[in-house]
């Protein structure tokens, strides 16, 4: 007897009480709810799912290409980020101009600048992040 000849083998039993076929055989397609995938949060603060390295990294690199707030803007914090983001902008322009330049010795100007540009974003990022932390119940001392 040939073991690949499947006239000689019985049909499968098909099971009559199977949920996930229909009568003929075919299967059923389940009921789909968009209610049980849109369910709120408990306590409906989505700020505990953001993840504070994440927003350390976009309010750093933000803050650095003169985007402070970045970071505050993906945690949620919608004021903190718009207040940033306009007083960096305004620090940053007040720290260019001409007078600003010529006020004072070029060297002091260029560390002060440097120092601005790169202690603040760093400083607005662990802040957020420390916050972020805090808000979670996991902040490091």
């Amino acid at each position: 007897m040939d073991p690949m000849d499947t006239s000689a083998r019985p049909p499968a039993p098909q099971r009559q009480d199977d949920p996930s076929r229909t009568p003929d055989g075919a299967p059923t397609l389940l009921p789909y709810h968009p209610a049980q995938y849109n369910t709120p949060l408990p306590s409906g603060d989505d700020s505990l799912l953001k993840n504070p390295s994440i927003a350390f990294v976009i309010e750093l690199v933000g803050g650095m290409a003169g985007f402070l707030g970045l970071g505050h803007l993906y945690a949620g914090r919608f004021l903190h980020a718009f207040l940033l983001l306009v007083g960096w902008w305004v620090v940053i322009f007040v720290s260019l101009t001409p007078l600003s330049i010529l006020s004072g010795t070029l060297g002091g100007f260029a560390i002060f600048l440097v120092a601005l540009l790169y202690l603040v974003p760093v400083a607005s990022a662990l802040w957020l992040r420390n916050a972020l932390l805090q808000q979670r119940g996991t902040a490091r001392p």
